[in-house]
């Protein structure tokens, strides 16, 4: 029961790790631009705690992710397109620099490369079950295999929302060097997320039945 206590610690430490790195990149390019940004929050849902600043900084209840919430208004839409790239690609530089900093020191150790080599080859799903199962066993070859692990992640995060699909990083970047307005494309933006969020039920919802 303590070693599922602390894979599902890791776990959330490894997403909060990941997205907050992501949307701080975003964060420091959009205040460098001088673009105002609404909320800043660690986690989602019920909010259990708040500063507010020149940026409010929020402590929220699910702690699997963080977001930034910023003005899509004047001071975003009137900057110039290399400007809103730096801007977009700030998150995935940072899952990059994440990735970085966790793989140089670890994957030169064959013993560290073999745990992850064994704790993927076994079948498992892609859902929530099957990932703090697959931390579960990263875990039991300590410390330097689990940095690993979070390197990767953060890699392949950033790989992933580097794609032009729309709602990603990588689908706002094509709209801009497209010059397509951002009010035009918001809201395909928001209906690809709600989609996104329907995938995310089915996947775990196939996760649960493929392990029973």
């Amino acid at each position: 029961m303590g070693h599922i206590i602390v894979s599902i610690a890791v776990m959330i430490g490894i997403l909060l790790a990941v997205t907050t790195t992501h949307e701080f990149g975003h964060y420091i390019m959009l205040r460098i631009f001088h673009v105002p940004v609404k909320e800043f929050s660690i986690g989602i849902g019920h909010l259990l705690y708040q500063w507010k600043g020149a940026t409010t900084w929020s402590l929220r209840a699910i702690l699997f992710m963080a977001y930034v919430d910023f003005d899509l208004g004047n001071s975003y839409t009137e900057l110039s397109v290399w400007k809103k790239l730096v801007i977009l690609s700030a998150g995935i530089i940072g899952n990059l620099i994440l990735a970085l900093v966790c793989i140089i020191p670890t994957w030169l150790n064959p013993s560290v490369l073999n745990a992850l080599f064994v704790a993927f080859n076994t079948h498992l799903g892609i859902g929530p079950i099957s990932f703090l199962i697959l931390i579960m066993r990263i875990t039991n070859y300590g410390f330097a295999a689990t940095v690993l692990f979070l390197g990767i992640f953060s890699l392949l995060a950033g790989i992933v929302n580097i794609l032009p699909i729309p709602g990603f990083d990588g689908g706002w970047m094509l709209t801009t060097i497209l010059r397509i307005s951002e009010k035009k494309y918001e809201p395909i933006a928001m209906a690809s997320i709600k989609v996104f969020k329907i995938i995310i039920i089915l996947i775990c919802l196939a996760d649960v039945i493929l392990l029973l």
